[in-house]
């Protein structure tokens, strides 16, 4: 059957009960139709686990894959006359880079030092930092590195892992920068600048 109404047009969706052993889940079929043989038949999800020595995964596929219906069934993900006619399972030993507290006074002399010799440490776990590993910011390291090497410019992504400030359907884009002050600075400068140019639109 399709995707039900109560799960559409969801995406990323994520679970802190205790009812179920992923935390978060995902409606792939929402993203295309393609995803699946025939969105009128068919729809998909995707759930995700961790695991740790405090919390111990489970021990075989089929387990894996027991608990994730369960799961789904405990919070309405599925429901019991749902037909299941495919399954996947994949474990990844090594998923992200888990960010901690003196990452930086860590990792950036390593950078340092690999660039002496010419190399550039960039990507998911090349850079190390959680909050620049999706598939756009590694992509966006690599096209920046390369400028790097070729022209010397500036790589942004990497040396500013950047959040964006929304104002009425403009994006901006503000850099992270380490010295607090400064930071708060920039904030200031664009309050300011939104402020002038909210009087000229109302003057």
């Amino acid at each position: 059957a399709r995707v039900p109404e109560r799960l559409f047009p969801k995406g990323w969706l994520y679970f802190p009960e205790s009812n179920c052993t992923f935390y978060r889940a995902n409606i792939f079929s929402n993203y295309s139709p393609n995803n699946v043989p025939d969105p009128d038949e068919y729809w998909q999800i995707l759930v995700e686990r961790s695991e740790s020595t405090k919390m111990p995964g489970p021990k075989s596929k089929e387990e894996a894959i027991e608990e994730a219906i369960q799961g789904c069934l405990n919070t309405h993900l599925l429901v019991e006359e749902d037909e299941i006619v495919s399954k996947f399972h994949i474990r990844i030993p090594y998923g992200y880079p888990t960010p901690f507290r003196g990452r930086e006074a860590l990792c950036r002399p390593l950078f340092t030092e690999l660039e002496k010799v010419g190399i550039l440490s960039r990507g998911r776990f090349g850079a190390w930092k959680y909050e620049i590993s999706n598939q756009d910011h590694a992509t966006m390291m690599g096209v920046e590195a390369v400028d790097h090497i070729l022209f010397g410019s500036f790589e942004q992504c990497f040396n500013m892992p950047f959040f964006r400030k929304f104002n009425k359907g403009t994006q901006k884009t503000v850099c992270m920068l380490t010295d607090k002050k400064e930071l708060n600075l920039k904030h200031e400068e664009s309050d300011k600048e939104d402020s002038e140019k909210k009087k000229r639109r109302i003057g």
